[in-house]
């Protein structure tokens, strides 16, 4: 597959990345706007602060507006054991379902120029994150409100960076760091996904714009707001999982995980330090921080903006 050049000049397509939060409203049943429209913080802290399942409503780009419910707090029923992938998992049919999945993927995305490495793996990222966000709501009984505003809790967080409790098991951060290693990153300067989620959770804790925009370079980020491939492929990654007889949550994860990586392999000609190379350690941070964001996102019904 041809990947495109980097270029720091907009081009056709999805358009101008777009990482700003859209804005939040609260708005009790029955009530319409005022004239002066509050703030981003006193939108965000609505959001945040609204009891029970107050409507919210998000005023998308065009004008139109989309009503939302406010998400529940997730509070996992204390276990004993961070849930995570087992150390002895059978990656065969996980494996097969990546290699189908990162075909379909590619092809979504590729335009007269190629394939644009940094969009494609933001939507791969933002796909993993939701997926492990689900594979840990169903390992501790929890229940996900779509369309709902954040997700909060670490549920997630064992399948994307943290292994289980003594860290033996697998995490796709530790299988991309390695392939970015090998691709030329620097292991002194690896995002630290512990710090990733702590600025998340700061974000949402002072009514920040959230999810945060990645801390890579202009130049290298997505041409999307990479949420909006969650409600735009969902249903793709779960049928071609199934081909492969994959359906459960945390299995599915781990296939979007290893699309990643196959992603890291094929286009490891394109990953440098050269004019019209992405530097391996961004793409992992672009990876790394979207795919943490988006795990405390709960799943988009419909694309925004």
């Amino acid at each position: 597959m041809a990947f495109g050049k980097r270029g720091t000049s907009p081009a056709p397509g999805p358009g101008k990345p777009k990482f700003e939060a859209p804005a939040f409203k609260a708005v009790p049943p029955g009530t319409t706007e005022t004239a002066r429209k509050p703030s981003t913080d006193e939108l965000v802290m609505a959001l945040l602060n609204a009891p029970g399942n107050l409507p919210v409503v998000i005023e998308k780009a065009d004008g139109s507006t989309l009503t939302l419910q406010k998400a529940e707090q997730t509070k996992p029923a204390v276990p004993t054991q961070a849930k995570g992938f087992r150390e002895d998992i059978d990656t065969t049919m996980p494996s097969r379902a990546a290699a189908e999945i990162y075909q379909k993927l590619s092809a979504a995305y590729t335009d007269e120029r190629g394939i644009h490495i940094e969009t494609l793996m933001g939507a791969m990222a933002a796909l993993t994150g939701e997926f492990a966000l689900r594979a840990g709501a169903d390992a501790h009984g929890q229940t996900i409100p779509a369309n709902a505003g954040y997700v909060l809790g670490a549920a997630p967080d064992p399948y994307l960076y943290g292994g289980d409790t003594d860290c033996t098991g697998i995490h796709i951060f530790g299988l991309l760091s390695e392939l970015a290693i090998s691709l030329g990153a620097d292991a002194a300067t690896l995002p630290v996904p512990e710090t990733i989620v702590r600025h998340v959770a700061a974000l949402i804790g002072n009514k920040q714009p959230f999810p945060p925009k990645p801390s890579v370079p202009e130049a290298h980020l997505p041409r999307e707001w990479s949420p909006n491939a969650c409600p735009r492929h969902r249903q793709l990654v779960i049928q071609t999982a199934a081909k492969h007889g994959v359906f459960e949550p945390d299995e599915i994860t781990l296939a979007l995980g290893l699309a990643m990586i196959l992603l890291f392999q094929q286009a490891a000609p394109a990953i440098g330090n050269g004019v019209d190379q992405v530097p391996a350690g961004h793409l992992l941070a672009l990876a790394t921080e979207i795919m943490i964001a988006v795990s405390r996102m709960a799943p988009l019904e419909a694309e925004i903006g």
